[in-house]
């Protein structure tokens, strides 16, 4: 088991060094960086509850990071019990962590409980061999029956690496009557980062909303989600000799010398890329 994390930690060292030497243009297969962790929280106001769609988009340094810790038996591949198991893990925390305080209503408002309704993890290739995970998170909690509410959301911060922090919401047969959060996702829930503010992204960590009833429905499907582009980055050229050098150093005992030889080579493919 030591040789096998030692091994994994070798492999996260050496895609570190081949996305390092890449120009960044190229070794970015994550458009904000190889190390960062973003987050998206879309509030949807319906009569009686708060629907938010909570997502976490990894990038492949973090995702590496998980993966240890998600794959118990070193195996290649997670397998969907793993990661089923992780998602759960990450949306009862973002929901155990977020904190919705209402007021109005008949009993006044208050502080009320987000609980975790679903969850779902996904792997997608990136650069170097290496993966990216993204979580999605059904998180919801009741709301009074009123005519007005005053909605205040505070999402949990799943953490403290640089990335991508946005807040959206809308009204489901509700009216947004003031909001300091817009009601579109400038990133399509963390799928298409827009290049015009990639220097300064978003870093929205809270939402105050007045709510008033009535209102149209919200059309189902009608969110900003789509595919993301990095679904399409499939591993061609330098990249699939860096998922074998993955495979290699997951099977062979780790000497100093097969340190250094896996080193080199990682390097090797970061000019190749280059």
């Amino acid at each position: 088991m030591k040789r096998r994390t030692a091994a994994c930690a070798l492999v996260t060292l050496a895609a570190g060094a081949a996305l390092a030497v890449l120009p960044a243009g190229a070794a970015q297969a994550h458009p904000l960086g190889n190390f960062t962790v973003s987050q998206y929280d879309g509030l949807v106001v319906a009569p009686d509850r708060l629907a938010v769609d909570h997502v976490e988009d990894l990038a492949e340094i973090p995702s590496a990071r998980e993966r240890r810790r998600i794959d118990a038996d070193g195996d290649r591949a997670l397998g969907p019990a793993e990661l089923s198991a992780w998602a759960g893990k990450r949306c009862a925390a973002a929901a155990r962590d977020a904190r919705l305080t209402v007021t109005g209503g008949p009993a006044g408002g208050g502080t009320v409980p987000v609980s975790a309704n679903s969850a779902k993890a996904q792997v997608r290739p990136g650069q170097a061999g290496l993966e990216t995970l993204r979580v999605t998170c059904a998180l919801t909690a009741p709301l009074p029956r009123a005519q007005s509410v005053r909605v205040a959301y505070r999402p949990a911060g799943v953490t403290t690496t640089a990335g991508w922090r946005e807040i959206t919401a809308r009204g489901d047969r509700m009216t947004l009557s003031a909001s300091d959060v817009p009601g579109k996702s400038l990133s399509r829930r963390l799928t298409a980062y827009p290049g015009d503010v990639l220097a300064t992204p978003p870093e929205a960590r809270s939402a105050a909303l007045t709510v008033r009833a009535g209102g149209p429905a919200l059309v189902p499907g009608g969110s900003d989600g789509g595919p993301s582009p990095a679904a399409g980055v499939l591993p061609r050229g330098a990249d699939r000799w860096a998922q074998a050098l993955t495979g290699l150093v997951a099977r062979h005992e780790l000497t100093a010398g097969f340190a250094a030889l896996a080193l080199g080579i990682s390097l090797f493919l970061g000019a190749m890329h280059a």
